[in-house]
């Protein structure tokens, strides 16, 4: 009840009784709110599936009235064992349609689209639709909200969009959002007692006093990392619970690999988009905060804001470490990379131009917070390599650990090689890094079989870094051996 914004209530039910008017409101969010935490709890692999549905008990999710901007997470009151999430809906329909409208503005596929495709229209949209939140979210107990961008996109243009990638995944991507960074909350123990606390950060102490973190802001670091995971793997898993894959070897063995390759992709940009979208729109919440007064309110939102370049190169590592790894290199284009600043150009497109020109038409002055939010999107100068350097240490300190604990060939300790050689080629070295993976695709060799999945790898990360060293020579050699022993092992998958 104390979250209840009562004319919004009264007015989306048709109650007049303030407590039955929460309780409809109560009873049928739910069932919409449920369903996003259920298909979450299905997405977890199936040995962390039973783990998955105890740690969430007898949850209960909700949608906040309209006036909440941040999710909340409450332990059950009585003998109920679980908790209570209640997501904010105002934030999830704002990154619905900022991920919506950017995709419009920047196509992931402009090839697929027609011929007089008109993204600057879409530009135009999605700020109006923006310049309409901020205007209706200035007057306390607003009304309903535009759906702008949503609407003109299911409407005009859903036969141009393969399934999977339609407008209405962007909906459920910023809803599971909400929902998984609660869960990650839960799950990392942030909300247990101090002396209970499992305190599950995303930055190492070190790192986080290089950065300026507070452990407050490393645990929302470390849920919102978490959440982009979960949204991946929901998406990902949406398809692959639906779908049966055929028989090894044949022709519709290849096409369903092709096709999950795709969707792998789309789950990826989706997901990366719906955090993007999401730390935007609290940044315009934020800023809403501010010109309504409420201070305390303003600065949490902007902060949370300011996290997102952090996320984002969370997010980054994940794909160039792991999903390319699993799915190939495609996870990680140069392409994606233009991609990306497009959809950064946008962000701070809106931050220097289109809130000034809210605020100038309802005769306001523009919030001074507005240029950190733009400076935010860049690191401090040095930062980048004192956290490499710091990186570098930490991973030799764990090689050494494992080793001495498990030996030279436990599939752990190669992991942990695998990690140092890579880490030591981001941070110059490319060098080291093409020796590391030299020796590392020897052993593999040895322990794993010539045709392992990591002795491949391990051989193509030879090539690469040896590549960047400047020895191509030496480079096409590697790659000139690799191909054949490639070709045979996929003909045979």
């Amino acid at each position: 009840m104390a979250f209840a914004d009562f004319a919004f209530l009264r007015w989306v039910t048709g109650e007049a009784d303030p407590e039955r008017a929460w309780e409809k409101y109560f009873t049928d969010t739910q069932i919409h709110a449920r369903k996003g935490l259920d298909q979450i709890l299905a997405s977890f692999h199936p040995q962390e599936g039973e783990r998955a549905r105890e740690l969430a008990g007898s949850v209960e999710v909700f949608c906040l009235p309209s006036g909440a901007v941040e999710s909340r997470v409450f332990e059950n009151p009585g003998g109920a064992t679980g908790y209570l999430i209640g997501i904010a809906l105002l934030p999830v329909q704002i990154a619905a349609e900022i991920a919506v409208g950017i995709q419009a503005i920047h196509p992931r596929y402009p090839e697929t689209l027609p011929a007089d495709w008109d993204a600057g229209e879409y530009r135009e949209l999605l700020d109006f639709t923006i310049a309409e939140y901020v205007r209706s979210l200035e007057t306390p107990n607003h009304g309903p909200l535009p759906q702008s961008v949503i609407r003109t996109m299911e409407q005009e243009t859903s036969s141009h969009w393969p399934q999977g990638m339609g407008p209405s995944d962007y909906k459920a991507a910023a809803m599971v959002f909400a929902i998984a960074h609660e869960l990650a909350h839960i799950q990392h123990g942030h909300l247990l007692p101090g002396e209970t606390a499992l305190g599950g950060q995303l930055f190492t102490a070190k790192s986080a006093a290089r950065l300026g973190i507070s452990d407050e802001m490393n645990e929302e670091l470390a849920a919102d990392a978490a959440t982009f995971v979960t949204c991946y793997n929901l998406l990902m898993s949406s398809w692959l619970l639906t779908t049966t894959p055929p028989a090894r070897g044949t022709a519709e063995r290849h096409a369903y690999t092709a096709e999950f390759r795709v969707r792998a992709l789309n789950s990826v940009h989706r997901a990366t988009e719906a955090c993007q979208a999401f730390h935007t729109a609290l940044c315009i919440l934020g800023l809403v905060a501010w010109r309504r007064g409420e201070n305390e309110k303003a600065d949490r939102l902007l902060n949370a804001a300011k996290r997102a370049p952090y996320v984002q190169l969370y997010i980054q590592q994940e794909r160039q470490g792991r999903y390319a790894q699993e799915l190939g290199p495609f996870m990680w284009t140069e392409r994606d990379v233009e991609q990306r600043k497009a959809h950064d150009s946008w962000r701070i497109h809106f931050c220097e131009h289109v809130l000034p020109e809210v605020w100038s038409t309802l005769g306001l002055r523009q919030p001074d917070t507005v240029p950190d939010i733009v400076a935010a999107e860049t690191f401090p100068a040095g930062t980048r390599e004192g956290l490499a350097a710091d990186s570098l240490t930490e991973l030799e300190d764990l090689l050494a650990e494992r080793t001495a604990a498990l030996g030279n060939d436990h599939p752990d300790v190669l992991d942990a090689r695998h990690e140092l050689a890579q880490r030591r080629g981001e941070a110059g070295n490319a060098a080291g890094a093409a020796s590391a993976y030299a020796q590392l695709a020897l052993d593999a060799e040895r322990l794993l079989g010539a045709d392992h999945v990591d002795t491949l790898a391990f051989r193509n990360n030879h090539a690469t870094w040896l590549s960047d060293s400047g020895d191509g020579t030496e480079a096409v050699a590697v790659l000139e051996a690799l191909l054949p022993d490639l070709d045979r092992v996929l003909r045979r998958v």
